[in-house]
């Protein structure tokens, strides 16, 4: 009996873990991770095993340098601004056209577009803190089960709800820098540039999408 608890305690598992520290706010990437093993004894199992669970997800605490990332500290669909963000509400005057697919947590490309020179406003792209209607709700499903996901703290099916809403988008929030505002801002109210705010697929969806083409494989 002793020598087979040794065993167990020599097996191990593997486990992800941050190459170097991790901001809080930071959206992790294949760069940001190292797989490591580690004692099956000392395992928790809301550690990350897989890729999956956190390439394209946001650290909403730091974490440390080869510490093992646990499940609690990501976030898919996270709304919050990061530490150096602010949300910020689009003047309706600013904007030349929104998709109409955008929703809450969505990814998106800013272009100003002018008279003389359209281009790409920001390289980066800006997370959707809200989309609204004119009676400034969320654009949500009409059913609501976007609130019931909520409550059950699954955002993943919250956020597929969200997708399958339908409504007139009146106004927008973006969660942008102070510099990204200021540029935005003069852009819009000095130079008559008007913005057109694009949906882009994001690495999370490029992640599930490959993770559901495995499963039917």
């Amino acid at each position: 009996m002793i020598q087979l608890k040794q065993v167990e305690i020599q097996e191990t598992i593997s486990v992800f873990v941050p190459q170097q520290f991790i901001d809080a706010g930071t959206r992790v990437t294949a760069e940001h991770i190292t797989e490591k093993r580690m004692s099956k004894v000392a395992y928790d199992p809301r550690m990350v095993k897989t890729k999956d669970e956190v390439i394209g997800y946001e650290a909403i605490v730091p974490l440390a340098a080869d510490e093992p990332i646990h499940s609690w500290k990501l976030d898919r669909h996270r709304l919050m601004p990061r530490r150096e963000e602010s949300t910020f509400r689009i003047p309706k005057e600013y904007i030349k056209s929104i998709a109409s697919s955008i929703r809450a947590g969505d990814q998106v490309k800013v272009y100003i577009s002018g008279s003389e020179d359209s281009r790409l406003l920001f390289k980066e792209t800006v997370t959707v803190a809200a989309v609204k209607s004119s009676g400034n709700t969320e654009i949500s499903d009409d059913a609501g089960q976007h609130l019931l996901h909520t409550a059950a703290d699954d955002y993943e099916q919250m956020y597929v709800s969200r997708r399958y809403a339908t409504g007139a988008i009146d106004h927008i929030n973006l969660n942008l820098s102070e510099q990204q505002w200021l540029e935005l801002d003069r852009l819009c109210r000095e130079e008559g540039f008007l913005l057109v705010i694009a949906y882009t697929l994001p690495a999370i969806d490029s992640v599930t999408k490959t993770r559901s083409i495995e499963h039917s494989q």
